[in-house]
């Protein structure tokens, strides 16, 4: 399938430099570009068993597995042959744990204290950083497990981005939201792992009603992932949402309001008719006798009627 495979001056430039990271992130803009998997025709995969072969020896550097976060989200089933022979022993917990702590930058736990972040358990290791990592690990769940279990920050993220989808049950999911105990874990782990799972929708409606803040948060961080990346589901997914967003615009804990924000600005930005619908609720939020409320619907408003939003329409 030519589009999948990168262009010429793209791997031409990989082989003359052989710079992973650099063709990693052209790779992926490329496959966005020609808007992978949402292109692809699903029954064409359906009747047959199919496999997307490489030259490389090793999964580490397989531009075939950079592939698998969006192959995720067609929902069909997928297994890495190479990759689950032979990477199992490729670093357990012990050893990516070590390296985390290699990588530990307490200036920047400083920094990350400044914008909110819980510093508790933190290394101060950047979000690309970990995706570098995680490219090289690849999809382990059981892996992704132990990291989670060791409560260290950066684990719990790369946890997130290494796990499977499609092993996560709904107690693991309860067990991990029950763990959040800072905004950025929290928006991580929804956004690389939850809104692929089949139980994404159900818990931004369950926890959308919750009383702790970072589980009512990770019911709309939900909201808000699942608008960008489910780019199959139709437009009364997300209408569904809105009698829930518009309930609980009054709740004034700082982590919930933005993240009730968030989830409507996204949902407005899928498409016109829900861009007009988003505005429409922002309006009813906003006669709300609320300070909250009022704050939210600004918020949205600001953005959704923003010439540069409404062009892409």
């Amino acid at each position: 399938m030519p589009e999948l495979a990168p262009t010429k001056e793209i791997l031409n430039d990989y082989r003359s430099n052989g710079d992973w990271q650099r063709y990693a992130v052209r790779f992926e803009t490329l496959m966005d570009e020609r808007q992978i998997p949402t292109t692809l025709k699903r029954e064409e995969f359906e009747a047959l068993a199919s496999c997307l072969l490489c030259s490389e020896a090793t999964p580490e550097h397989c531009h075939r597995r950079l592939l698998l976060n969006d192959w995720l989200l067609t929902g069909l089933p997928w297994r890495s042959f190479t990759y689950e022979e032979n990477n199992h022993h490729h670093m357990n917990a012990q050893q990516i744990l070590a390296q985390l702590h290699a990588l530990a930058n307490p200036a920047n736990v400083a920094g990350m204290a400044r914008y909110g972040i819980n510093p508790d358990k933190a290394l101060g290791i950047s979000i690309p950083t970990l995706r570098a990592m995680a490219r090289e690990i690849g999809k382990d769940h059981q892996l992704a497990e132990e990291l989670w279990a060791s409560g260290i920050h950066e684990a719990r993220i790369l946890a997130s981005i290494i796990d499977d989808p499609h092993r996560v049950t709904e107690k693991q999911m309860e067990r991990w939201v029950a763990d959040f105990d800072s905004w950025d874990v929290c928006d991580q782990v929804c956004s690389n792992l939850f809104d692929k799972t089949t139980f994404a929708y159900q818990k931004a409606i369950e926890w959308s009603g919750g009383e702790a803040e970072f589980i009512k948060r990770a019911g709309f961080a939900l909201m808000a992932a699942l608008a960008v990346h489910d780019k199959r589901a139709g437009d009364e997914r997300f209408e569904s949402f809105f009698p829930i967003i518009i309930r609980q615009a009054t709740d004034g804990r700082n982590y919930v309001k933005k993240a009730v924000s968030w989830a409507l600005r996204n949902i407005g930005k899928r498409n016109r008719h829900l861009n007009t619908r988003a505005i429409e609720i922002a309006r009813e939020i906003e006669q709300i006798d609320s300070q909250v409320a009022r704050w939210i619907a600004n918020d949205v408003l600001k953005e959704l009627t923003d010439d540069r939003i409404q062009s892409r329409f």
